[in-house]
């Protein structure tokens, strides 16, 4: 009989007592959002430790339940606000959450590790973890992210039957190079500078906007490998069957206004607030999306600095 697979979740959570008067993070969350957007940050800690342990799956999707078990009046829209905002100061993990869609950030994993330190098994998702080894705890296995499940449908003509089984060697070495051949293809612009679209149907804006992205990274020395570009064009596609397409340029260019290190998509599904010049420039040219100007006037910063 096998037995029980290894306890992920944490039972309970050290809080530090001075939460309110020494963490800037908090002040910034409670001048922000108030004591509601305190809540939402207070209730999603608590769903990443009885969950997970560490993290928290979490998409815009999921705003209408949160705020429903959250109560006392909280709507849908404070959650995104108060969950944006949290990205936006450091609270919760920026990039994590542009990548994964989870909710995490060092100050849950701390708790967390402080909790499980006596355990046998301490397993956690390489790719999710935010601490160096110095905050770690003794014995902890980082493990690789597990692909998605997919399905291996075999062929009926694919079985191979011992009268057939004996390969030509010149044969194997041509389905070799043609391998070799398709790899290459298939690899062809996806980690080239400025950003290969691997043959993806966009459209010219977002063609533009998401090469704009991928530049911006670039600027800031995190530049996409082959297999990271792939997903970030995965996203974009997958966010375009969601939102419109105007939506999605306006959540990758004001993640760039704001400097955040991951698009952040719940801005895809927030109502386009024109700021500073932006809103001057948009009273004045009524056909110009924001992400247009605000695109316009990074160009003129770096005229302005150079």
């Amino acid at each position: 009989m096998a037995g029980r697979p290894p306890k992920e979740s944490i039972d309970y959570a050290g809080w530090d007592v001075n939460i309110f008067d020494s963490d800037t993070k908090i002040d910034k969350l409670m001048e922000g959002q108030g004591c509601a957007g305190f809540v939402v940050y207070f209730f999603l800690c608590q769903r990443a430790y009885g969950s997970n342990g560490y993290f928290y799956k979490w998409t815009c999707d999921d705003a209408a339940t949160t705020a429903k078990k959250i109560g006392g009046g909280v709507g849908s829209e404070s959650v995104i606000n108060t969950i944006n905002l949290c990205l936006r100061i450091g609270l919760f993990d920026s990039d994590l959450y542009a990548r994964h869609k989870i909710i995490t950030s060092r100050g849950i994993q701390k708790r967390f590790v402080t909790v499980i330190k006596d355990r046998k098994h301490k397993t956690v998702i390489k790719e999710y973890w935010l601490l160096e080894k110095e905050d770690e705890c003794e014995g902890l296995v980082k493990v690789a992210l597990k692909p998605p499940d997919k399905t291996i449908m075999t062929p009926v003509n694919s079985i191979k039957h011992p009268h057939n089984s004996i390969k030509d060697p010149h044969n194997a070495t041509k389905d070799s190079k043609v391998k070799d051949s398709k790899v290459k293809d298939s690899n062809k612009g996806a980690g080239a500078p400025g950003g290969g679209l691997d043959g993806r149907q966009f459209s010219d804006a977002v063609k533009a906007i998401v090469k704009e992205w991928i530049a911006y990274k670039e600027e800031k020395k995190q530049g996409y490998k082959p297999m990271g570009l792939k997903n970030l064009l995965t996203q974009v596609e997958n966010k375009l069957k969601e939102f419109p397409e105007d939506r999605v340029i306006y959540a990758i260019s004001d993640s760039m206004a704001c400097n955040y290190q991951g698009i952040i998509w719940a801005k895809a599904s927030q109502p386009e607030k024109p700021r500073g010049r932006a809103a001057q420039a948009s009273a004045k040219h009524g056909n110009a999306t924001t992400a247009e100007i605000t695109r316009l006037e990074r160009v003129l910063e770096k005229v302005k600095q150079g």
